[in-house]
């Protein structure tokens, strides 16, 4: 109910309380609010990884009707990491996730190659260059560099978008995409 005398906007309970409570004890609830906040999970939807078992199931919901050939535990500077490695139709996978927290820190595909059969005409840097920016919209191309692996003609694309850094290998001749890898800048650090 409002006091007498007081002049209230409108009939508003909130306003009431609010208008009642002193300037001191407001700080007071406020900074007991941010405390309490500091002691929540950080990230709530992340789920902590505590074996082999969670790490598959994770990787194999990110790429599924997959098959996991391989599981390492390994740790990045004070963190430990699960790295799993996938198969699906002619691409391996491998996928990198942070163990206290289940985040994907990597994600990498390379198809498996077929040789070559030295008749095809090599793609220009150009040509790749366009490619490369349709695949990752808005990045920006750090380097380009061709070469020859196992035989086959190759250009290897690095690019930069925000907090990712991409790695793209496309075929030399065909321009179909090999190899397919991002990570987190902050990854290297870890």
């Amino acid at each position: 109910m409002p006091v007498k005398g007081w002049k209230y906007p409108c009939k508003c309970q909130p306003y009431f309380i609010i208008r009642r409570i002193s300037m001191r004890k407001l700080m007071v609830l406020c900074s007991m609010l941010l405390c309490s906040a500091a002691f929540l999970p950080q990230n709530a939807s992340a789920k902590e990884i505590k074996d082999v078992a969670t790490a598959k199931k994770l990787a194999k919901e990110k790429v599924a009707s997959s098959t996991v050939t391989d599981v390492d535990i390994d740790h990045k500077g004070s963190s430990r990491v699960y790295e799993v490695d996938l198969l699906k139709g002619n691409r391996e996978y491998e996928l990198t996730y942070k163990a206290s927290n289940g985040k994907l820190l990597k994600y990498e595909w390379e198809r498996m190659k077929k040789p070559n059969n030295g008749n095809d005409q090599e793609l220009t840097k150009k040509e790749i260059r366009s490619l490369a920016k349709k695949r990752i919209n808005h990045a920006s191309i750090q380097s380009i560099h061709f070469d020859y692996d196992d035989g086959i003609p190759e250009y290897k694309v690095k690019l930069k978008k925000n907090h990712k850094r991409y790695t793209l290998v496309y075929h030399g001749s065909t321009g179909k995409l090999l190899e397919y890898k991002w990570e987190l800048k902050k990854y290297k650090s870890l």
